[in-house]
């Protein structure tokens, strides 16, 4: 009875995440959980947890504190933070007792990660961190063709992660991960779960690595001619170019970090706020494009792209010793080629709904409920610790990117 027992949930952070995973939990019955209380700084995201939640007013907090005065009122605590302020949050619910689930990235420093990591272990609570690629129906099924042995041992991993390019403008050139010292560098920010996915494919541990990349196009130097800083302050190319706000914003209907979606509100923003901005007149100085080589004790390799030169769509090649797959997000095509019998199969695999990383968030939740209720830590599929490792690859790679140079992961330890 007590694994069919209703799950009570605190969120921290009402912003796009925060509000996409109590989505999730309102609208899936099956889960057998219910949101009982949100701590958000912004009023008007406060304002927007009431009217989805339903909460009274004394139960969605402008700061953590208050919140935590009430004691251990929830099963676990959602933190859907900032990446910077993660371990702000992290560290103090877990030692009140929370079981945490923790988007990725963990933090934005290794000591910080280290930390929470510590903290989990101290407390002995539940933690999963939000790797959805690991729970993706897609990736699960490439997991199971490579642990089958059906194309031998796996020698090489090659992903690429085409960001996007109007993903990469609205959230690394005018959103909020657009900054380093505002939240951390991209690789962490939008590939830390590639690092980790391509990791728990091979099932070894990363020993190397190496990278490259810079911001290379995004600047002023390569604006139009005569191109004003706001799209919207009478500039003469906003017909054609692509990056024009009132086509992403208004006409495509590209999401936007405002609490509400109505045309008079993404007006207002593009005529006075970030995402009305130029995209080569901003203050971004994210890497456009970058490489991560990584080797693997076992002498495997592996390489991550991450680009905003493309139109948005992850490709896995996996080479192995008896065959090769090759994995297209997109169409959620796996081509299974087979050496020997010189066959080539092609598996469809469907998501597992059509929100959240095509279903993934979903089952992150499902596999972090399903540990609360077991009482059982081995049933998460990335606890704290198994992202703090992938989170050290990442750490190391952007180390190599900076120093031009090879990098042992074992020097960050």
């Amino acid at each position: 009875m007590n694994e069919m027992r209703e799950l009570k949930v605190a969120i921290i952070g009402f912003g796009n995440r925060g509000k996409l995973f109590n989505e999730i939990v309102k609208g899936t019955p099956t889960l057998l959980a219910k949101v009982v209380a949100v701590v958000e700084p912004r009023q008007v995201r406060r304002d927007l947890a009431k009217e989805l939640t339903g909460l009274p007013d004394n139960m969605i907090f402008d700061n953590l504190d208050d919140f935590l005065k009430l004691g251990k009122i929830a099963d676990a605590a959602f933190v859907m933070t900032m990446d910077k302020d993660h371990i702000h949050q992290a560290v103090p619910l877990m030692k009140a007792g929370y079981n945490i689930l923790l988007e990725k990235p963990m933090s934005v420093s290794l000591d910080e990660c280290r930390e929470i990591a510590k903290v989990r272990r101290e407390t002995g609570v539940l933690a999963s961190v939000c790797h959805s690629l690991r729970h993706n129906n897609f990736y699960s099924y490439v997991k199971r063709v490579i642990d089958s042995g059906r194309i031998g041992r796996v020698m090489n991993i090659d992903q690429i992660e085409g960001i996007g390019d109007i993903h990469f403008s609205s959230s690394y050139i005018r959103g909020n991960w657009a900054v380093e010292s505002k939240s951390s560098f991209i690789l962490m920010t939008k590939c830390c779960h590639d690092v980790d996915l391509i990791g728990y494919l091979l099932g070894k541990k990363c020993v190397k690595a190496s990278s490259f990349g810079n911001l290379s196009y995004f600047k002023p130097e390569f604006a139009p001619k005569d191109a004003p800083m706001r799209c919207m302050d009478g500039c003469p190319h906003i017909n054609e170019c692509q990056y024009n706000c009132l086509k992403v914003y208004l006409r495509d209907g590209w999401s936007i970090v405002l609490p509400k979606s109505d045309e008079a509100s993404i007006l207002e923003e593009l005529r006075t706020g970030p995402y009305g901005r130029c995209i080569w007149h901003c203050d971004n100085d994210v890497c456009d494009h970058q490489v991560v080589a990584m080797e693997f004790e076992g002498g495997e390799t592996a390489t991550l792209t991450l680009t905003a030169f493309h139109y948005g769509n992850r490709i896995m090649r996996v080479n192995g010793t008896k065959g090769c797959l090759e994995c297209n997000l997109a169409t959620n095509t796996v081509v299974i080629n087979e050496f020997d019998h010189r066959t080539a199969e092609t598996a469809v695999i469907p998501p597992a709904g059509a929100i959240g990383h095509g279903g993934g968030d979903f089952l992150v939740i499902q596999n972090f409920f399903e540990a609360i209720r077991k009482n059982d830590p081995s049933i998460i599929l990335t606890d704290i610790d198994e992202s703090l490792a992938s989170h050290k690859v990442v750490f190391a790679a952007e180390k190599a990117r900076r120093e031009s140079r090879v990098v042992n992961v074992s020097e960050l330890d």
